[in-house]
């Protein structure tokens, strides 16, 4: 729809509705050859440059022999399409001369070249380059900035936005500083999700929310809401207040610890109010944005933030009613460390000419360490209130023969806390595949371990949660706990979100590589682990459950599944119970000592020790949760296990056992 068009029917709907008190603002044209002094951050897009001149395209006269051609996608001109082409004035230059098809007539050859604003090898960048599209109302102007680039041996063309609109708006009883952004370079300025990376941009300031919204269905402005409605060309907005109760509102539920959470879907991108983990947001469909989480260890207060740039992992809600219940959102740890290899094609032509390189490069690899979520997250920034950072990871790369074998040290790149990219070059990928494996520092969250595997064509594959490394046989034998139960897994419902291990899966199951038996407490008279006692917490249970059969099993190693509660609130002493061993027809005892941070943690966020491993994590509404595996070495693999006992030294945690495995 043309402006005037738009704008006629916007008064016409202000003359019959007046009372709804939309009103449309008009919006003034600003262009720069540097938008980033302006605009800060934007998107551009990198169109793939073509050798040979398009079908059918009237074409200047071209100074070098091999021009490249770009074809730019726009729905403001009937083909969908314009055509640019970058030439060389001389043999062994850079491009330094642009055509652009301005006025939208299919033509290259009534154009005249432009020359770069700046050219600094390997780099040349042209522009602002008007162009100009047509309308039955009159021309409609717009900008772009185009940049042409030598990066790793292949020639790049990026073409950034060169213009955009501002203006003063009224949103309430505030007025704001509006400025609309054709985020995806195309020319129209009302593209809306989903996908995000295609939706145009409103940036409101100041504004003490959300600085950078979606043109989407509703604008959320503090506590208020709002439909706003870019013209196509951009030059005005129609913006129209929304009571909220107009709008069909659902509940999504995150982990307590979250203090901050951004949603982007097709309704918008809101910013949403929570409290005791529940808040509200427009029904729809929504991903991720950003959250932030802050969590108390120790003397410290860490914060962690991660932001979702794609629609990865979209969710819906549902409008409340009986029986909706809130959609939750896992948002947290545990995170993993992302490992990533880009290798780049050379163009020995193009690195001759540029830089004067004959001699062959040899192949390299760019290594990408990045922290994520499982769901695909990034983390922005990891660190204390007063900024202080956790130490950094390691990469111990060795190929299969041990010819190489190195390990890499990271930095943490900036204030934001994330790492820098690691690049490795090897003139042949000799001895592969490579394993590497990342050595992980004391990190604050729980984190799911990953090996990789780099292979001798640059290709990366990752494994996840290895295996338990005291795995010998792999042949295992699980201990029935079910008459020895004492406690469910599950809460009853009540209305609360429930502080429990709901979500753990029963039944057989293999974590980090060793099988056990959970009991599913509706199987088992609502029970399905043993909890032994805490008198400051706890005196209702039991100080010991002896006598756990284990039928006269041999064992080269028992695996306990276990965790505690409390166990962070009491350190000291370390031991807070004990296992022990009998053996049929044998006197002696084997003790094995519950130690608190070493073989068995704190079952609330959940991170690796010493000697035991976070075999099972997840989320219950309050907190991530989990449990530990711990394995045990017998000193007498020959002798039949008669039984086990579980003690609690009564020193403050609560001790959990879910399940026990043998090994033969």
């Amino acid at each position: 729809m043309n402006i005037r068009r738009w704008i006629g029917l916007v008064v016409g709907l202000l003359a019959v509705s007046s009372s709804a008190g939309q009103e449309v603002h008009w919006l003034r044209y600003q262009t720069s050859r540097e938008p980033w002094q302006v605009l800060g951050n934007y998107d551009r897009i990198e169109p793939q440059p073509l050798r040979e001149a398009p079908q059918g395209l009237a074409l200047p006269q071209f100074a070098s022999p091999d021009p490249l051609f770009v074809q730019w996608e726009t729905p403001m001109v009937e083909a969908g399409r314009l055509w640019l082409a970058l030439d060389r004035s001389g043999k062994d230059e850079l491009p330094d001369r642009l055509y652009v098809d301005s006025d939208a007539d299919g033509s290259l050859a009534d154009e005249q070249p432009i020359k770069p604003w700046r050219v600094d090898p390997p780099v040349c960048v042209f522009g602002p380059v008007r162009i100009v599209f047509p309308s039955a109302d009159g021309p409609i102007p717009y900008h772009l900035n185009v940049h042409h680039a030598v990066h790793e041996g292949r020639e790049v063309i990026q073409i950034h936005p060169g213009g955009w609109y501002t203006g003063r708006v009224a949103l309430g009883p505030h007025q704001r500083n509006l400025t609309l952004i054709d985020w995806n370079v195309n020319g129209a300025f009302n593209d809306t999700s989903p996908p995000f990376e295609h939706t145009d941009r409103i940036r409101l300031d100041p504004d003490g929310g959300i600085k950078e919204h979606l043109v989407a269905q509703y604008l959320q402005v503090d506590d208020q809401w709002f439909h706003a409605a870019p013209a196509r060309d951009g030059a005005a907005i129609r913006i129209q207040p929304i009571p909220q109760d107009r709008i069909p509102m659902g509940r999504i539920r995150v982990p307590l610890d979250v203090v901050l959470l951004e949603l982007r879907g097709e309704e918008g991108h809101v910013r949403v109010p929570l409290t005791e983990g529940i808040g509200k947001v427009p029904a729809g469909r929504w991903a991720i944005h950003q959250w932030q989480i802050s969590r108390r260890i120790g003397d410290d207060t860490w914060v962690l933030w991660a932001e979702n740039r794609t629609e990865a992992g979209s969710f819906e809600v549902k409008p409340s009613g009986e029986g909706v219940e809130p959609t939750f959102i896992p948002a947290g740890d545990p995170l993993i460390l992302k490992l990533t290899a880009a290798k780049r094609p050379y163009q020995p032509e193009l690195l001759a000419r540029v830089y004067g390189e004959t001699e062959p490069i040899p192949l390299h690899l760019n290594l990408s360490l990045f922290l994520e979520t499982l769901f695909g997250e990034r983390v922005t920034r990891i660190s204390t209130q007063q900024g202080a950072a956790p130490d950094t990871p390691r990469l111990h790369i060795r190929s299969r023969d041990g010819t190489y074998d190195r390990t890499l040290g990271v930095m943490w790149a900036g204030p934001n806390n994330s790492f820098h990219g690691l690049r490795w070059r090897e003139s042949r990928c000799a001895g592969g595949p490579y394993r590497i494996e990342i050595e992980y520092p004391d990190y604050p969250f729980a984190i799911e371990k990953l090996l990789y595997t780099l292979n001798a064509d640059g290709t990366l594959e990752a494994h996840r949660t290895p295996d338990m490394p005291q795995i010998v046989s792999g042949e295992f034998f699980t201990v029935d706990l079910r008459p020895y139960c004492n406690q469910p897994l599950a809460q009853p419902p009540s209305g609360q979100t429930p502080n429990d291990l709901a979500n753990l899966p029963l039944g057989r199951r293999k974590l980090r590589g060793v099988e056990f038996d959970i009991v599913d407490q509706t199987q088992n008279d609502g029970k399905s682990q043993i909890r032994l006692i805490s008198s400051q917490h706890r005196p209702d249970l039991p100080r010991q459950i002896v006598g756990i059969d284990v039928g006269g099993q041999k064992a080269a190693r028992l695996y306990f599944l276990h965790a505690m509660e409390w166990g962070e609130e009491h350190l000291e002493p370390p031991k807070a119970g004990e296992y022990r061993i009998y053996y049929q027809g044998a006197d002696d005892t084997q003790v094995i000592p519950i130690l608190n941070g070493t073989t068995i943690g704190e079952w609330w966020q959940p991170k690796e020790l010493s000697q035991a491993c976070v075999g099972w994590s997840g989320h219950n509404g309050w907190s991530r949760v989990g449990l530990y595996v711990y394995a045990w070495q017998n000193p007498h693999p020959d002798r039949p296990i008669a039984s086990i006992d579980f003690v609690s030294d009564d020193v403050g945690p609560v001790l959990s056992l879910i399940a026990v495995t043998g090994e033969k």
